[in-house]
């Protein structure tokens, strides 16, 4: 009997994608780089996120992730066998076939030891995938500001309230949920995009539950509490881990979503033909090597207007929004932050420190604007 393990070479390629989003990008700390092979399983860590997956490849240690991922992306045979022997593994695939060098794993962290009893746990529904997908939107990595990096999640006993900030734009989300605890949670975004890619990726079981949100045991009255939120789909044995953030000083993101709704006139349903105006005026832009160049957008007698220009190049749109309530107001805005939230959403208003998108109660989205007042240079508003 030949020696090694044959596995299927798609379904090799598909366990080390599942966790390769947690390998490093950069090598400062080389075992973040790599995948760590035992007990039938693929694990990858970095500083942010850890994941987990089922992978009965037979060998023990821990390879150059990205290179491996690579290599065995790469070969055209439907199965291949994996073999380890004297501190290196062979890959064989028909004729093809690599080598590389497998290391010790006994230093290495093992992601499942994060997993612990949960505090709360939270059925991943469409409902719960929709909110975090689109609050992801305008979720900030900025590590200069730790307080606003990521989404921050506060369980208030009935529903879950989602929130994020990049400083340019303002996401709100709320859906009901089963979980009746109250927490507060500040997670990397990096953890909530893998999340949204794997739960896709799986899909819904027949309860309409893509897998579920795991938070440990958390103190509600002390926001700088560092937990663990992990989200897990039992059938496949998958799991994936992040170390909530820090937060010092929380900001009170509700009291800015109230501040902005009381500043907004009543929202109206969004005119045909605006995505179209916006695909122009960013065409325009991209022309000039700019993606975030400011339009001018105006509402005049219930006309909605939108402007771009350089030289001798104009774009020029106007729209009836069926509304002459709306109040006048003339603005400037970046069109790229306006059409990445655009499709999501049926209504919108514009006021002088920010425009409103939604589609529905559930999902409101804040644009900050920028408003001439000086009579010359644009001046950025800061609220």
């Amino acid at each position: 009997m030949p020696e090694g393990t044959v596995l299927k070479t798609e379904e090799f390629v598909e366990a080390l994608a599942l966790v390769k989003p947690a390998l490093a990008r950069r090598a400062f700390i080389p075992i973040h780089t790599k995948f760590k092979f035992g007990d039938g399983r693929v694990e990858a860590f970095n500083e942010v996120i850890g994941a987990s997956a089922l992978c009965p490849c037979g060998i023990s240690g821990c390879v150059d992730g990205a290179l491996m991922f690579d290599l065995v992306s790469s070969v055209k045979r439907s199965k291949v066998r994996i073999t380890e022997s004297d501190g290196s593994i062979l890959v064989k695939g028909g004729k093809s076939r690599f080598e590389l060098p497998i290391e010790d794993d006994s230093s290495a962290f093992n992601v499942r030891d994060a997993i612990v009893d949960p505090y709360a746990e939270i059925k991943v529904t469409e409902e719960v995938l929709q909110a975090i997908s689109l609050c992801a939107i305008s979720a900030s990595s900025d590590t200069s500001t730790p307080q606003f990096m990521g989404i921050t999640i506060i369980g208030d006993g009935e529903s879950l309230k989602i929130y994020s900030t990049d400083f340019s734009s303002f996401s709100r989300a709320s859906v009901n949920v089963d979980e009746h605890k109250e927490f507060r949670i500040t997670v990397p975004i990096d953890f909530f995009s893998t999340m949204l890619s794997v739960a896709q990726k799986f899909g819904e079981d027949e309860d309409g539950v893509y897998g579920t949100l795991c938070i440990s045991d958390i103190s509600v009255d002390d926001p700088q509490n560092r937990d663990v939120i992990w989200f897990e789909i039992e059938d496949v044995e998958y799991f994936l881990y992040a170390r909530t953030l820090s937060i010092k000083q929380p900001p009170n993101y509700e009291a800015v979503f109230r501040q902005h709704m009381n500043s907004l006139p009543k929202p109206v349903k969004i005119p045909k033909g605006l995505g179209g105006a916006l695909d122009r005026v960013l065409i325009l832009n991209r022309s000039l090597g700019f993606d975030r160049t400011l339009s001018e957008l105006s509402v005049e007698d219930g006309v909605l207007k939108i402007t771009a220009e350089s030289g001798d190049n104009h774009v020029k749109d106007s729209f009836d929004l069926r509304d002459p309530d709306h109040p006048d107001v003339s603005v400037k805005i970046h069109p790229l932050l306006v059409n990445r939230v655009f499709d999501n959403c049926s209504e919108f208003c514009v006021g002088e420190k920010a425009i409103l998108f939604r589609n529905s109660v559930d999902f409101i989205h804040f644009i900050a604007t920028h408003v001439d007042t000086t009579g010359g240079e644009d001046e950025d508003d800061d609220s």
